[in-house]
C-alpha cells in the first residue's frame, strides 16, 4: 500500500513511521522544512518513554509546576512521577522525520495544493520548487494543523478553536545559567485569558511567555500578554521573537472518509484545558495508521472510522473531563481562585495530573479517582459560591 502523508510534524512523522515499519509505502510531503511551529514545546514524560524520545532533544526537564490565582496566591506542584520536557520544535519535528526516513519513509518538501479521491485510489496534487505534481496513493493522511487545507477539501467543519500569542525572551546572563531548574508557572486570571491561562516555560537560554483566549478575543491578545509579563515580573525583558497560531479547542465530528484520516491538529486532538497537542498528536497518528494496515484492502469510510473509535474508548473520557473541568474553573477570576486553592491544599497529587497527564489513570479505578477528583472540585466551588 502507497500512503500519502500532507505534513511533517509529529503527527504526520509518526504516522509514516508507524506506516513504513509494517512494510507500506510513505511519501511524507512538507511545506517548509525549515520552519519551527509556534508552540511552548511543552511535552510529557509519558511521551518520552513511549516514543523513545533520546535524552539529547530535551532542552529542560521541569519536575515542579507553579500555579498562581487571580489573587496572586500560588500553589507549587511537584510532579514526583514523572516530568514536563520542553523541545525546540524545529529540533523535535525534524529528529521525527528523520527517524521515519531512517525507516523508509520518501521525504518531499512541497506544498499540497488539492487531492481526487475515486474507487481506486487518491491523486494528490503538490507543488515542489515551482512546479506542479502530482502522486497516486491508495490513502491520504491529512496532518497538516488547525487550518487544514485536506480536511476543507473534503468539505468537513471548520475548526473551532482559539488564538495563542507567545513571546521568547532573552534573559540576563546570570539567570540562564540555572534555566535547567527553572519550573514552569501557569497563571489563572481573566486579565491574562477570559477563558484560558497563562504560561511560562523555561526553554534552555531563554523564557517562552504565552496565552491564548477564543479567536473572538484575539485583538486583545497583546493586552492579555502584557498583563501576563507584569503578573510574572517580566517586563522590560528584550523580546527575542513573537508569534502567534490557531490552537485547537474541540474534536471534529468525523476525521474519515473514504481513503482518507485526518490526525492531531487536522483533526482538532488537542487537550481542553491543557492545550497539549504533541502527545495526541503522535498517539493519533499511531492509532490511524494502525487502522489503516487492519484495513488495506478496503479503506472504506466505515471501515475507516475504527479509528475515530479507538481514539474514544482510549481518550474519549479523558477529554470530556477536561472540557468539564474547563468549563468549571475558567470561567471566571472566583472560580480560577477556588481551583488554585484546592490544588495547593488537598493533598491528592492526582489533582495537578489530571490536567497535566491523565492518562496515567487507567481501568476502572483510574477512572473513579479521575470521578471524584471532578466532583470535588466542582462540589467545593459550588459550596464557595
Amino acid at each position: 500500500m502507497r500512503v500519502v502523508i500532507v505534513g511533517g510534524g509529529p503527527a504526520g512523522a509518526t504516522t509514516a513511521e508507524t506506516l513504513v515499519r509494517e512494510g507500506d509505502e510513505v511519501v511524507l510531503l512538507e511545506r517548509d522544512l525549515s520552519y519551527s511551529k509556534p508552540c511552548g514545546g511543552g511535552i510529557p514524560s509519558t511521551l518520552v518513554e513511549e516514543f523513545s524520545i533520546p535524552e539529547e532533544i530535551l532542552e529542560c526537564r521541569i519536575r515542579e509546576v507553579h500555579f498562581y490565582a487571580p489573587s496572586g496566591r500560588g500553589a507549587l506542584i511537584g510532579l514526583p512521577q514523572g516530568y514536563i520536557g520542553t523541545v525546540k520544535r524545529e529540533v523535535f519535528d525534524g529528529y521525527l522525520r528523520q527517524r521515519a526516513v531512517a525507516a523508509g519513509a520518501q521525504l518531499i518538501e512541497g506544498s499540497f495544493t488539492s487531492l481526487e479521491v475515486g474507487r481506486d485510489g487518491v491523486k494528490v496534487f503538490y507543488r515542489h520548487q515551482g512546479v506542479e505534481a502530482w502522486i497516486s496513493a491508495d490513502a491520504l493522511i491529512g496532518a497538516d494543523g488547525a487550518h487544514s487545507r485536506v480536511a476543507r477539501l473534503l468539505g468537513l467543519e471548520r475548526q473551532s478553536g482559539a488564538i495563542t500569542l507567545q513571546e521568547h525572551l532573552a534573559l540576563p546572563e546570570e539567570r540562564t545559567t540555572r534555566l535547567r531548574r527553572v519550573d514552569c508557572q501557569f497563571y489563572f486570571a481573566t486579565r491574562v485569558s477570559p477563558d484560558f491561562y497563562g504560561w511560562v516555560f523555561p526553554r534552555g537560554d531563554h523564557l517562552v511567555v504565552g496565552t491564548a483566549t477564543r479567536s473572538d478575543g484575539k485583538r486583545d491578545l497583546p493586552f492579555l500578554l502584557e498583563n501576563l509579563k507584569a503578573s510574572a515580573g517580566l517586563n522590560g525583558h528584550r523580546v527575542l521573537r513573537r508569534e502567534a497560531y490557531p490552537l485547537p479547542t474541540r474534536p471534529l465530528s468525523t476525521w474519515t472518509r473514504d481513503r482518507v484520516l485526518l490526525v492531531g491538529d487536522a483533526a482538532g486532538l488537542v487537550a481542553p484545558a491543557t492545550g497539549e497537542g504533541i502527545y495526541y498528536a503522535m498517539k493519533s497518528g499511531q492509532m490511524a495508521a494502525v487502522t489503516l494496515i487492519e484495513h488495506r484492502r478496503a479503506p472504506s469510510g466505515k471501515n475507516l472510522g475504527e479509528y475515530q473509535n479507538r481514539w474514544q474508548r482510549r481518550f474519549g473520557r479523558t477529554f470530556g473531563l477536561l472540557e468539564r473541568l474547563q468549563e468549571t474553573y475558567y470561567g471566571d477570576d472566583k472560580a480560577r481562585e477556588a481551583f488554585v486553592e484546592i490544588c495547593g491544599q488537598l493533598d491528592i497529587r492526582q489533582i495537578p495530573r489530571v490536567s497535566l497527564d491523565l492518562r496515567r489513570l487507567k481501568g476502572s479505578l483510574g477512572k473513579a479517582i479521575a470521578a471524584r477528583i471532578l466532583l470535588y472540585l466542582m462540589g467545593h466551588l459550588l459550596v464557595r459560591r
